[in-house]
């Protein structure tokens, strides 16, 4: 046992995965060496999500579930009090602070392990070649949102990590037509609906090479039995998602193009469907459109490139189609490595053509364009350990080339959008720690200490929520409120995000019992005009409690 443990450090196949799973680290090592070392902070990112995510597992960690509500416009959740957002999203990080503690840093920390474990999982079981551990490198590398999102507060970095371990251990089966690693991939791909419900796409790989391995006469009864995972996961989604999901100002994914058919008949069904690709078609090209001539569009550089590696995967998928067609016999195991390349690939270009289909019918575009970030991390080293082979000795020879030049483009795609074309600091700047901004949360904290005490006896509720205003106007300017502060609040106190109006159109309706706001504006006038007690003001935002 000692002898075979030694002799597995030593093989290439460890050597090759360590260094896959080394890339979280070395990005990581590369952005604060050409940063001065100077540390990352969510207090100077300017993603508002992070904020929810990050206080709902504080919360969770220290009571059990937020005391107070999290919503918009004072939304709430039919149980308990979660955003809009499935809180199964989060468990990595909860199971991270049971065991090391929630701190400032502990997102990016736990991020780090995750896509470091990974990473160590998907070059274990594909045991990529020294060639391919390059491309892996290269790929992961060139793709920015790696290290944005692992410098942040946001779990985009998990359902990264998921979507690549499930295509690793499906490698892994259909090579070595194991269980367990087939067990695994169905168990992560159920967990992974949910946390978002487009991740399907990645179950029905497991599922669907299953029912193709199994033989002939029990591929029906096959089909049945993956059925059950997906349904499963699908009615507990649908169910967390009911229960223990707030109301977004605005639905998160529109079902009318499936409700119409029921409402409107087959043919009223269609004519809707094509009236939605049709605008929503324009508003797709259009944000393309800008990504080459306006420098801010994010999204439209995120649909350039998701439509070229959805291309790159096309082109690769026929010619393997035809190499499957010409070849009538080979090498075994040459043959099984065919099939995986193009079993994998094949699924790739279909989970990618349901998810644009799914942007262009259900989604916001700009929006749902960052969803699409997550395919394409699956997509890079599932591309980089693939090859076009042939087993005709001269097709062969002309296949290589062919897949080199594929991954080159997708390669130059990278640089550039994500070097040559990079756009605000919105989208792609690593925030640092500013010294102000610890200043000025640090005597937000000490409002806060002083003047906001969880209820434990009545929770979740309203008196332990904070209305966080999203912007106010000041000198007839929109002036956004600095919601980093809010990191400072009591852990377990709920935060609910306020438009303006909410408050001024009817300040009567509003039941939570602390407004954080822009001072200055109407919003602090009517405050005043209503009663509300100053409790706190920095020059520039101002907290107010209910009387």
């Amino acid at each position: 046992m000692k002898k075979r443990f030694v002799e597995t450090l030593k093989s290439e196949r460890i050597i090759r995965a360590l260094a896959v799973a080394a890339l979280p680290t070395l990005f990581c090592f590369i952005f604060f060496v050409t940063h001065s070392f100077t540390p990352a902070s969510m207090f100077t990112s300017e993603w508002n999500d992070e904020l929810f995510y990050f206080k709902q597992v504080e919360a969770i960690l220290h009571h059990g579930y937020p005391r107070g509500y999290f919503g918009f416009n004072e939304s709430h959740a039919i149980s308990l009090s979660f955003a809009a957002w499935s809180p199964v999203l989060v468990w990595p990080w909860v199971l991270w602070g049971l065991i090391f503690g929630w701190t400032e840093s502990a997102p990016f920390i736990s991020n780090l392990i995750i896509y470091t474990i990974a990473m160590f999982i998907f070059g274990w079981c594909t045991k990529p070649s020294r060639k391919q551990t390059i491309w892996t490198a290269i790929f992961f590398l060139a793709f920015y949102p790696n290290l944005r999102y692992i410098l942040s507060a946001m779990p985009e970095t998990i359902a990264f990590s998921v979507v690549i371990v499930i295509y690793a251990l499906s490698i892994s089966y259909f090579n070595t037509h194991k269980k367990g690693t087939m067990i695994a991939a169905l168990i992560l791909g159920s967990a992974a609906v949910l946390m978002r419900p487009y991740l399907l796409l990645y179950l029905l790989l497991p599922a669907v090479l299953f029912v193709t391995e199994r033989p002939k006469g029990k591929r029906f009864t096959g089909a049945l039995l993956m059925l059950i995972p997906v349904m499963v996961s699908g009615i507990f989604y649908v169910l967390i998602n009911h229960f223990l999901s707030a109301e977004y100002f605005t639905p998160l994914f529109y079902t009318d193009v499936i409700t119409e058919f029921l409402d409107s008949g087959i043919g009223g069904g269609f004519r809707h469907l094509a009236s939605t690709l049709y605008y929503k078609g324009w508003g797709f090209a259009d944000l393309i459109k800008r990504a080459f001539l306006v420098d801010d569009s994010a999204p439209g550089l995120f649909f350039v490139l998701y439509l070229w590696i959805m291309v790159v995967y096309a082109v690769r998928v026929i010619i393997l189609m035809c190499e499957k067609k010409k070849a009538k016999s080979s090498d075994a195991s040459d043959s099984k490595q065919r099939g995986t390349y193009f079993l994998v690939q094949l699924h790739e270009l279909l989970a990618f053509a349901a998810m644009l289909f799914a942007l262009l019918t259900m989604y916001k575009l700009i929006e749902g364009s960052k969803h699409l970030l997550t395919f394409m991390a699956g997509a890079l080293p599932v591309l980089a350990v693939t090859e076009l082979s042939s087993v005709d000795e001269k097709r062969e020879k002309v296949l290589k080339i062919a897949d080199i030049i594929t991954k080159i483009s997708v390669l130059t795609g990278l640089l550039w959008i994500f070097i040559l074309h990079r756009t605000s600091d919105y989208d792609f700047a690593v925030p640092v720690r500013s010294e102000a901004q610890d200043e000025r949360a640090a005597y937000w904290e000490d409002v806060f200490k002083d003047n906001i005490v969880i209820d434990e006896t009545n929770a979740p509720s309203y008196d332990n929520t904070v209305i966080w205003m999203f912007a106010d106007v000041v000198d007839d300017k929109q002036i956004n409120t600095d919601w980093q502060m809010l990191y400072r609040l009591p852990k377990g106190s709920g935060i609910s995000c306020c438009y303006r109006e909410y408050f001024l159109d009817d300040p009567d309706q509003v039941k939570s019992a602390y407004i954080f706001v822009t001072g200055g504006g109407p919003v602090e006038e009517l405050l005043v005009e209503e009663g509300w007690e100053c409790i706190g003001n920095d020059g520039s935002m101002v907290m107010y409690k209910r009387k």
